[in-house]
C-alpha cells in the first residue's frame, strides 16, 4: 500500500501475456505539485507494444470461450480486488498528478462499478428482435468483437 510520504511506486515493468517485462527506455513521471520526480515509467517500444497487441489476440477466443459466468466472476472479483486497493490509488493520483484527496476519491469511485456492470452484462440477453416488415422476424446478436487497444502519453 502506498502512503501518504511515498515518493516512488515499485512498477516492475510492462505486463505483457502474463508476465513482467523490462523496457530498454523509461521516462519520469514528474508530480506537478512539487517538481519531484514520482516515478520511473515503462516506455513501450513499437515491439513491445506489438507483443502485447499480439497477446491480447491470443488470449480473446479463450477468453471469449469461457463460459459466461465465470466471465462475470472474474470480473466481480477485480471489482473487489480495486475496492481494497482504493487508498492506494488516491495516493498514487496525488502524488502522479497533484491532484487533491477528493478528486482521487471520485476518480476511484467508478471503476469497481464499471467492473460489476460489465459482470452483470454478462447475463444479459445477447440477442434482441428487430423491427421487421410483412410478419418476418429479425434478429442481432452480440458477439465479443476483440481486443481493443489503447495508446497514451
Amino acid at each position: 500500500m502506498l502512503d501518504q510520504a511515498s515518493t516512488a511506486p515499485d512498477i516492475k515493468g510492462l505486463y505483457i501475456n502474463g508476465q513482467w517485462q523490462q523496457t530498454a527506455g523509461q521516462f519520469d513521471d514528474i508530480n506537478p505539485s512539487d517538481g519531484s520526480v514520482w516515478a520511473r515509467v515503462p516506455d513501450a517500444s513499437a515491439a513491445e507494444t506489438r507483443a502485447a497487441i499480439e497477446a491480447a489476440q491470443a488470449a480473446f477466443c479463450d477468453w471469449s470461450n469461457r463460459p459466461f459466468q465465470d466471465r462475470a466472476h472474474l470480473l466481480a472479483r477485480i471489482a473487489d480486488v480495486w475496492e481494497g486497493r482504493v487508498p492506494d490509488f488516491v495516493a498514487a493520483v496525488q502524488h502522479e498528478g497533484g491532484g487533491h484527496y477528493g478528486k482521487g476519491v471520485f476518480e476511484a469511485g467508478h471503476v469497481a462499478e464499471t467492473f460489476r456492470a460489465a459482470g452483470a452484462l454478462c447475463y444479459a440477453e445477447i440477442w434482441e428482435v428487430l423491427p421487421s416488415h410483412h410478419g418476418k422476424v429479425s434478429t442481432a446478436v452480440r458477439v465479443p468483437m476483440g481486443e481493443i487497444g489503447v495508446i497514451s502519453p
